[in-house]
């Protein structure tokens, strides 16, 4: 079975292969496969719970979950930013559920959308660092920090896993 797009990542994966094996190795990426499933049923659970919880709102959002701005009816109406919530929820519970299927089945190819995903994430955050590292200087919040870090983390565990899966295809 070949993955997509396996003329682009089969040759970084072929090239890199001992230096991956030796990285996923490591003491805190060695349960990736385990810490995978867990983060997936857990992203699973969450996004049915928020969902459940938009959809009984009814048209709009209550007060606690609109985030507060001082002109809020003229950037977005309240009832698209429902609608946009509701979309972001299920493209969530879409990509933890093909981690949970990705793992359960061993088929690398449900771990690339969570994987491309937060790449962009990453990339973004970094992005932002540089940003306001050269325009509000060197101030960090410690929870973001963490969050950020965790982020990395979680991807670093699903690639490890993605690459544990790997084994059975031939890239």
């Amino acid at each position: 079975m070949k993955i997509p797009f396996y003329s682009i990542i089969g040759p970084h994966l072929k090239r890199n292969y001992y230096f991956i094996r030796h990285f996923c190795s490591h003491p805190f990426l060695c349960i990736s496969d385990f810490y995978t499933l867990i983060l997936g049923i857990l992203g699973v659970v969450f996004s049915v719970f928020d969902i459940a919880m938009i959809v009984r709102c009814g048209p709009t959002l209550p007060g606690y979950l609109v985030k507060a701005r001082g002109d809020f009816g003229k950037v977005i109406q309240p009832t698209m930013e429902r609608d946009l919530k509701l979309i972001a929820l299920l493209v969530s519970f879409e990509y933890y559920l093909f981690l949970v299927i990705g793992v359960l089945s061993k088929n690398p190819v449900f771990f690339l959308p969570f994987l491309v995903l937060y790449a962009f994430i990453i990339i973004m955050e970094i992005t932002t660092l540089f940003l306001r590292l050269f325009t509000d200087g060197f101030n960090f919040n410690k929870s973001s920090l963490f969050t950020s870090m965790f982020v990395v983390y979680n991807w670093l565990c699903v690639f490890c896993c993605f690459w544990h899966k790997m084994e059975y295809c031939d890239y």
